[in-house]
């Protein structure tokens, strides 16, 4: 059990460690392929030693081996985002289609929340990538034998939570963007219905808790924009995770009352 749990998470840092690749060079503009992977500030082509996830990082004390300057501690939490996700999924899912499916939404959404941090957008092409996965996982879940309900309550909570933020963009285009609203439809995609419901309290509820730190911790001013991206993501991880239990407990409290 531990050996297996290290091993899933060596790959979690693995794949965060592309992540990063993608994010940021979807940010500058390159190709994923080329160049090679390199320092930022020096350009020198990094040794394979030099890329080893979170490892090479805590080494290096936080430098570049060739030129000494600093590294953005983005690289090494992405990672250790992503092997978390990974280890989350088979602590909650064990190796099944639902592990898949959290994983690679995870990966998707870590992508996301990278660049709606660092521009503030949440980038069509990498949204529509990520629903492309979506459609491809819920049909799996056909083909495996699951009822075509799923597939139904799946397009349901896409839809009611492309509706709801998509209202609320037409009331005040200001507060919410259009990758909001897109994003919106693919993780209710994922979520489903109901459990869309809860994701949607979560996301306000998260968003707001994150915003006030957001604004304390980099001294933003009120209305300064705020990546909301991130909390959508992370409500819809707890909510796939945890969403019947949650609504079950939220039930039995209000039969008490």
């Amino acid at each position: 059990m531990l050996i297996l749990s290290v091993v899933i998470f060596i790959a979690g840092l693995a794949i965060g460690s592309f992540l990063n690749v993608v994010a940021l060079r979807y940010l500058k503009k390159q190709s994923v392929v080329l160049p090679s992977s390199h320092c930022p500030k020096c350009l020198t082509p990094l040794k394979f030693w030099d890329l080893i996830p979170l490892l090479s990082y805590l080494l290096l004390q936080g430098k570049c081996r060739y030129c000494k300057e600093s590294i953005s501690p983005v690289y090494p939490l992405v990672e250790l985002i992503s092997g978390v996700i990974f280890l989350w999924s088979y602590f909650i899912f064990g190796f099944s289609l639902q592990s898949l499916e959290f994983v690679v939404l995870g990966s998707f959404l870590i992508v996301l929340s990278i660049i709606d941090f660092k521009e503030f957008i949440l980038p069509d092409k990498i949204v529509f990538y990520n629903l492309i996965a979506g459609i491809i996982l819920k049909i799996g879940y056909l083909i495996n034998g699951s009822n075509i309900n799923i597939l139904l309550y799946s397009l349901a909570g896409a839809f009611i939570g492309f509706l709801f933020f998509y209202i609320i963009f037409l009331l005040y285009p200001e507060g919410m963007g259009g990758g909001d609203v897109k994003l919106a439809f693919v993780l209710g995609l994922f979520v489903g219905f109901p459990l869309v419901f809860l994701w949607l309290f979560l996301s306000f509820f998260l968003g707001s808790i994150g915003g006030v730190l957001y604004l304390l911790t980099l001294k933003k001013r009120f209305r300064e924009p705020l990546p909301f991206g991130p909390f959508l993501a992370l409500s819809a991880l707890i909510t796939l995770s945890w969403g019947i239990y949650l609504i079950n407990i939220y039930f039995s409290l209000i039969w008490r009352i």
